[in-house]
């Protein structure tokens, strides 16, 4: 099974600086127009784009696409959309 990597265009994620407060854990930082391009082309049948935040060997964050494709009877059973960290 191949694991390629599909980076998400337009949106970049870094650690916070040193001096940042503790509460900030992440940066974020979109280019509009190239993620809405990118969203438009992945979205599912729902409209909806899953990402996957991972840590390269040199140990950059980057996203990458999710490309795992639930079955039918998992779809139907976890309709619950709420994130939970």
């Amino acid at each position: 099974m191949e694991n390629k990597n599909i980076f998400v265009d337009g949106l970049l994620v870094s650690k916070p600086s040193e001096n940042a407060p503790d509460f900030i854990k992440l940066n974020f930082g979109a280019k509009v127009d190239q993620l809405t391009e990118f969203l438009n082309k992945h979205k599912d049948s729902k409209g909806w784009v899953n990402f996957n935040l991972k840590k390269s060997k040199e140990g950059k964050l980057y996203l990458a696409l999710n490309t795992w494709n639930k079955s039918k009877k998992e779809e139907a059973t976890n309709e619950d959309t709420s994130l939970l960290f």
